[in-house]
């Protein structure tokens, strides 16, 4: 592109972007209106909290410099799959969590095999580790009639004994992968209705009672449905909170 640099102007401040070392640069084509599919760049101020955090690679490593990521519409799949059903906790925080990998080809075999460590990680954009001390037990079991590489990890380790989202980062043949896995209460939240029903009114609160649901700083609410009396379920738009009660 010509000029292969990007100008970013506000008020009295100036910043200029350089995209290219391209000593041959072509000069783009000026649109009279705007295609479907465009590219838009820009920069914008780090929350200081956002800038102080450290963000770690899939191998537990802290990234110092940006990674580059190559896209081949035409490249197989390198991805592992795996299986882990929801892993259910106590209330004494007790509970065992189950991955499950295919155990079918050599390839597949020789990943399982060579699986050297486990470790727990924060199911977030940066992927701090929890617990690099992990326990854990591989072996070969019958599932559904095939043999599959299962990974079983007992609850109540260290940072591991509350319901939530994690991810465990394995390490096989010097190389590591992030999967992620769900831990939930073995006692299901339920919620009440509080108040009289019959008085509810359109575009008033409706408040519920949760009980039996732990949860941290983080909102634990991803979706929110409701049924009416003729069966028909809608989904309510993001204007729900759940507040402590404290």
């Amino acid at each position: 592109m010509n000029p292969a640099k990007l100008v970013l102007e506000s008020g009295n401040s100036k910043q200029e972007v350089k995209l290219t070392n391209n000593q041959n640069p072509e000069k783009p084509e000026v649109l009279a209106s705007v295609p479907e599919s465009y590219n838009l760049m820009a920069n914008g101020a780090v929350a200081v909290w956002d800038y102080h955090l450290t963000n770690y690679d899939e191998a537990g490593n802290v990234r110092v410099y940006p990674e580059k990521t190559t896209f081949d519409l035409d490249a197989s799949d390198e991805s592992i799959p795996y299986y882990s059903p929801d892993a259910e906790v106590t209330e004494e925080g007790t509970g065992e969590v189950i991955v499950m990998f295919n155990y079918s080809t050599a390839e597949e075999k020789q990943w399982f095999d060579g699986i050297t460590d486990v470790d727990l990680v924060a199911f977030n954009e940066n992927n701090n580790t929890l617990n690099d001390e992990l326990q854990y037990t591989t072996k070969q079991i019958d599932h559904n009639g095939k043999t599959v590489g299962q990974i079983s990890i007992p609850l109540g380790q260290s940072n591991f004994f509350s319901n939530g989202r994690y991810n465990i980062r394995v390490t096989s043949g010097k190389q590591s992968w992030l999967f992620p896995i769900h831990v939930v209460n073995e006692t299901a939240p339920s919620m009440h209705l509080q108040g009289n029903g019959s008085t509810i009114q359109s575009g008033e609160n409706v408040h519920f009672h949760v009980e039996d649901m732990v949860y941290g700083i983080t909102m634990p609410v991803y979706r929110v449905t409701l049924t009416a009396p003729d069966g028909e379920i809608k989904e309510l738009e993001k204007n729900y909170r759940l507040l402590p009660d404290w």
